[in-house]
């Protein structure tokens, strides 16, 4: 029963997913100087359904990741974010499989333009040894602070 709930939740997640990146507008983020650290992101890359947030305010953040060539899924917590350059951050945070085992993920975004498509940058990193990464395909980064 709960298989099939988290699988029902998985195609509500893509299809919701798949709906904003087909009427996705870039969207722009007004902030002042040394505002806390904030991460917003719709995209695919590589076949691959990328949803995540982060704000560095609350502390804490999601990632959805949905390889359908793979079938690897996090559903995520995200639970550090830093800054590496103006435009990268690196993230990490845990998920748990279908299974009900606890993994963790790294990954990093680079914010390199408006609209995103074709610029931006994903890569992500499972304990499992996943591995995956490339350059948004449909969809915007945006990284404020």
């Amino acid at each position: 029963m709960a298989q099939t709930i988290k699988k029902s939740l998985v195609i509500t997640a893509t299809l919701f997913a798949i709906l904003a990146i087909l009427t996705c507008h870039p969207v722009s983020f007004a902030h002042a100087q040394n505002e806390p650290l904030r991460v917003y992101g719709l995209g695919v890359i590589n076949e691959c359904i990328i949803d995540l947030i982060f704000d560095q305010q609350i502390g804490t953040g999601r990632l959805i990741y949905l390889d359908k060539t793979s079938n690897n899924m996090v559903f995520g917590e995200i639970t550090s974010a830093t800054l590496e350059s103006g435009s990268k951050v690196n993230i990490s945070g845990s998920y748990t499989t279908d299974d009900n085992i606890s993994r963790t993920f790294r990954a990093s975004v680079e914010d390199l333009g408006k609209p995103g498509k074709g610029l931006d940058k994903f890569s992500i990193t499972l304990s499992d040894g996943y591995t995956k990464s490339g350059i948004i395909d449909q969809g915007e980064i945006e990284i404020s602070y």
